[in-house]
């Protein structure tokens, strides 16, 4: 009995020092799978910066941009950095990290970004991105104009598209309640059909491809399908934008403009986003891009409230010229905001362009002297 005594007290005990020590044993490996999981993430976490350049610092197309990434923590080198600038560039470095230049020849105007993805040889990696701006290298041409014939203009019509097709005008209106989609003869200002919108549809710009005519609405996201022929409704469809402006075409994509400084591709059966462009001069964006025209790879642009036509690379979004028609704007009307130049139609035959305003009583003839 003594014996058993004995036994059972000494294995108690050792039973507790074996049982501390298994506990010790695991949180000590706990301790060290903490350690291999979570320090070195922990070591690498923002340990890397770009200072050159800065948010949204304003260049130039042309422009060698300096892109510099500071790694703070100087005790762990990056196994290489890879640079993606703006749409196309893709480049990468494995030394040198102060002298990372990007050549912005070939690159499009408006914002670009500049993401920097930093490697390291535990496969850990960090990304960091700055915006900036590109200005047009381009100083706009000045384009002369020969007026070839004036003709009247129905000074009701708060022209917000206009279309030349085998001899006549057709032209789409705006104001609720007033609306309208019409075929007008050039040299009487005659309607010879017209489709009026229903009240709640604020008119806006218009296309042709392939005998059909699209029309867009001003806040509605709506646009109209109609028969080139007969002008009656075929279809509508939907916009993602919040506004609809100007409408042309080139071969079988639709271009659209809505109030920004942005330029819209679209195909035409569903209406899906094709790609945009960002339009820029030289001095900064050109905002408010109203009725469009595509003439001989340009795209021509009306401006809300401006006198000129802005010629734009629809590859860049460059503004490479501007035709000022501040002479023709009818008197009485000069700086009144609800007669703006607005209406562009191309005539492929001539090569003349027919030109108007809101609310004019005329509408021009004109031919530009030399190339777009």
């Amino acid at each position: 009995m003594k014996i058993y005594r004995y036994f059972t007290s000494l294995i108690i005990p050792v039973g507790i020092f074996f049982l501390i020590l298994q506990m010790a044993c695991c949180s000590q490996e706990r301790n060290s799978k903490r350690h291999n999981i979570q320090l070195p993430a922990q070591a690498k976490k923002h340990i890397a910066e770009i200072i050159k350049p800065s948010n949204n610092e304003i260049f130039r197309c042309g422009d060698s941009i300096h892109i510099q990434i500071n790694i703070k923590n100087k005790k762990i080198k990056p196994d290489s950095i890879t640079i993606k600038a703006g749409l196309k560039e893709h480049f990468t470095f494995t030394s040198d990290y102060d002298n990372i230049y990007w050549s912005t020849e070939k690159a499009s105007v408006g914002q670009n970004i500049i993401k920097a993805i930093i490697y390291y040889d535990d496969s850990l990696t960090e990304n960091h991105s700055v915006p900036v701006t590109l200005l047009s290298d381009i100083i706009p041409r000045s384009l002369k104009y020969r007026l070839i014939n004036t003709y009247p203009h129905d000074e009701a019509a708060f022209t917000q598209g206009l279309i030349y097709y085998d001899g006549y005008l057709i032209e789409s209106t705006g104001q609720k309640r007033k609306s309208s989609l019409r075929k007008v003869k050039i040299a009487t200002g005659e309607i010879i059909q017209i489709v009026n919108l229903k009240p709640e549809y604020f008119g806006e710009g218009i296309a042709l491809i392939k005998n059909k005519i699209y029309q867009l609405t001003w806040k509605s996201q709506t646009g109209f399908v109609y028969d080139l022929n007969t002008l009656s409704l075929l279809n509508t469809f939907n916009y993602p934008n919040y506004e609809g402006w100007g409408l042309t075409s080139v071969d079988d994509e639709l271009i659209m403009s809505d109030g920004t400084s942005y330029i819209y591709f679209y195909e035409p059966e569903y209406f899906t986003q094709l790609r945009q462009i960002d339009v820029l001069d030289n001095k900064g964006k050109i905002a408010e891009l109203n009725e469009l025209e595509y003439v001989n790879g340009k795209i021509l642009a009306n401006i809300l409230g401006e006198t000129f036509i802005a010629v734009i690379d629809p590859s860049t979004g460059k503004v490479t010229g501007e035709i000022e028609l501040k002479d023709l704007v009818p008197k009485g009307l000069e700086g009144n905001m609800n007669s703006v130049l607005n209406g562009i139609a191309y005539n492929k035959e001539t090569n003349h362009l027919y030109v108007t305003g809101k609310y004019w009583p005329l509408l021009y003839e004109i031919e530009i002297i030399g190339n777009l």
